[in-house]
């Protein structure tokens, strides 16, 4: 797996991080880790994935955290749900692609 992600309180998963050198352009994040229902982007989890062009959230998850996709400056597309009821600070910048 792809993903470091931490188990919450409530029984659900925080996505922390990605591993920075994937080849992997196109993202489906999950919306299960190991059973858990994955319900947050936590703080820096795809800083400086540089080589991210597409990102697909799923309908599970409500918060995106501070600077979660920072310096991400290939991604052009990312698919927010509705379910996204927080988005952190600067989540976004240096995504210059974004249109």
């Amino acid at each position: 797996m792809e993903f470091n992600y931490e188990l919450l309180s409530d029984g659900s998963v925080c996505i922390t991080g990605y591993h920075k050198n994937s080849p992997q352009k196109d993202l489906i994040i999950p919306e299960f880790i190991e059973g858990y229902t994955v319900t947050k982007i936590g703080d820096k989890a795809f800083e400086g994935c540089k080589k991210l062009t597409c990102v697909h959230i799923p309908d599970s998850v409500t918060s995106i955290g501070y600077g979660a996709f920072y310096d991400c400056c290939s991604l052009t597309t990312i698919h927010i749900p509705n379910s996204v009821t927080l988005i952190g600070d600067s989540a976004f910048s240096g995504c210059s692609e974004i249109i």
